[in-house]
């Protein structure tokens, strides 16, 4: 009981000293505000045509600003094209430097006209002016990784990290298969030039003739020419020189079955990824793009190997989450391919030189025209239909269409700026590189952050809405001063939730990181025009409909 009331009173306490806090921030404001605008208050209807014609002329700038942009303004979510995101092994002098290699790069016949973006991409790993993503029309990001790495390496002025491979024989555990008799004997024969069909008899034996291939007893050690196999970096794939005892028992006494199928050979080492350079960072690498390099590292050996019996396991973090069909990507993996360890031996060999010249790619991504054009109508059926449920809204709230006509119009003005500001930064970003203005595209974390900007605009427009009905009361009309004095009144509430807002969204935008920057910029604007908007655009936008197209015997 004395723990409850004990616990009660310290719940009161903490309540107490919140409300405290509030009312303080609330006092803050307000004498922030008479010490401003007088007891008063401010009399903003006087600024009302000023302030809607510094919107009208924003708005028409950036509309402007994105026409004049074009389709540089649509990240690849919109515009179709592919993505890729590298790093150099020394910092570049400045975005410029690696903007202008990359022109190069791409003023190919086919890719001449391709239209492109490079943005500094910050990682705690990386130092400054390292890691950079390039945004381009071209579809294939197979073709843009190939004319990136060959434009690098003509430019020779900046060099593109590459791959820095340790390749090490697999534990003896993980090195045997159990899938039969006649595939383990195969695993652990010696690697001569002997026919497949034959096998030499162990010590002591007599020659005995054997049927077929596959119904062969091998012998039960394997001959003295594993011992002097090569191991480790050389060999990787080198059988173990002793197999267990219940091996050597089963496959001297159990010979495979007469129907059993030609066997098939493993062998399994493990790759792990880095950074040629660097012993602490990591590189990572999916399946799909290992699996390539293989393919490619066995013909440059000349070596046949069928990809389908290709096993990949990866090793490390999420790899219980790992599947064939995962885009994830591991620094390290388990290998085991389909042939005999001496070809295997070269395969990995080629693999550890083919994979090592490569650039290190942190990340690539591509999106067809057809996906792109689908996303477009998605994002303006989501915008135009929140916009429809907004006027459906407030009219059913306030019982006057012109409620919902004034918020909206502050909400297409809170748009329209916020993309402005967007688009803008393609040529802002030289400038204001200091304060991290990228040059910024509309993509769908964009998309979302627009939607996010409406919500909260909207909300603040209704709280100054509901206070000059409030305040007209019965009134036949609405004047300047009713609105005023709304605004005034809930002007403390509006700096308060504006201020609060608007640090959280600040903090987004410059600790964040690279995949919200986008939408945290757009917070940044949209919170800051939104608060303006409720007060200078749809406050004056109401008062002008209410008296120019409304009776006044009917106005309430």
């Amino acid at each position: 009981m004395f723990t409850a009331i004990y616990m009660s009173r310290t719940l009161f306490d903490i309540a107490e000293r919140r409300s405290l806090l509030s009312l303080s921030m609330s006092d803050m404001v307000n004498r922030f505000r008479s010490a401003v605008f007088g007891a008063s208050g401010y009399d903003f209807m006087r600024l009302g045509p000023m302030a809607l014609t510094m919107s009208g002329l924003l708005m028409v700038a950036g509309i402007g600003a994105i026409v004049a942009r074009g389709g540089t303004i649509l990240d690849i979510d919109f515009a179709g094209g592919s993505s890729v995101t590298f790093r150099l092994q020394e910092p570049a002098e400045s975005t410029d430097a690696v903007r202008a290699i990359v022109a190069k790069s791409l003023a190919s016949a086919d890719a001449g006209k391709a239209e492109f973006t490079v943005n500094n991409v910050t990682m705690e790993t990386a130092p400054k002016l390292t890691v950079f993503k390039v945004d381009s029309a071209i579809e294939s990001v197979e073709t843009l990784k190939d004319l990136i790495g060959a434009g690098f390496e003509a430019d020779g002025t900046l060099k593109l990290v590459t791959y820095e491979i340790e390749i090490t024989p697999a534990d003896n555990a993980q090195s045997r298969l159990s899938v039969g008799q006649a595939t383990m004997l195969v695993a652990l024969r010696a690697q001569d030039d002997a026919p497949a069909a034959t096998a030499p008899p162990a010590e002591g034996d007599a020659a005995t003739p054997t049927e077929s291939p596959a119904t062969e007893t091998a012998p039960a050690e394997a001959p003295p020419a594993a011992a002097n196999a090569p191991t480790s970096e050389t060999a990787p794939f080198a059988p173990p020189a002793n197999p267990p005892e219940d091996e050597q028992t089963s496959s001297s006494t159990t010979p495979p079955p007469a129907a059993a199928r030609a066997p098939e050979v493993i062998s399994r080492a493990r790759v792990k990824l880095g950074i040629e350079g660097s012993t602490e960072d990591t590189a990572r690498i999916n399946a799909k793009s290992l699996l390539e390099g293989i393919d490619r590292a066995a013909k440059i050996a000349n070596v046949s190997i069928d990809l389908l019996g290709v096993e990949l396991s990866p090793r490390g973090d999420q790899a219980d989450q790992w599947s064939s069909e995962s885009d994830l990507r591991f620094s390290e993996w388990e290998v085991g391919l389909p042939i005999e360890f001496g070809p295997a031996d070269e395969v990995m060999a080629s693999l550890k030189q083919t994979l090592g010249s490569d650039p290190v790619w942190i990340s690539s991504s591509s999106v067809g025209s057809r996906v792109a054009g689908d996303m477009i109508n998605r994002a303006l059926g989501a915008v135009f239909a929140s916009l429809l449920c907004i006027v459906g809204y407030i009219w059913f709230r306030f019982q006057r269409v012109f409620y919902g006509l004034a918020a909206v119009a502050a909400l297409v003005h809170d748009v329209v700026v916020t993309l402005g500001a967007i688009a803008v930064s393609y040529w802002l970003a030289g400038f204001l590189g200091f304060l991290l203005v990228d040059q910024f595209k509309i993509s769908l974390t964009v998309v979302a952050a627009l939607l996010t900007v409406i919500g909260y605009s909207l909300n603040d427009t209704i709280v100054v809405f509901d206070r000059i009905r409030e305040t007209k009361g019965k009134s036949p009309r609405l004047t300047s001063e009713m609105v005023n004095t709304s605004i005034n009144s809930t002007l403390s509430r509006t700096l308060l939730t504006s201020l609060t807002t608007l640090i959280v969204v600040v903090l987004l935008y410059f600790f964040g990181g690279e995949g919200i920057h986008a939408f945290a910029f757009s917070l940044v604007i949209g919170v800051t025009v939104g608060t303006y908007s409720s007060i200078f655009v749809a406050s004056p936008i109401l008062l002008w409909l209410v008296t120019k197209y409304q009776p006044a015997a009917r106005a309430s």
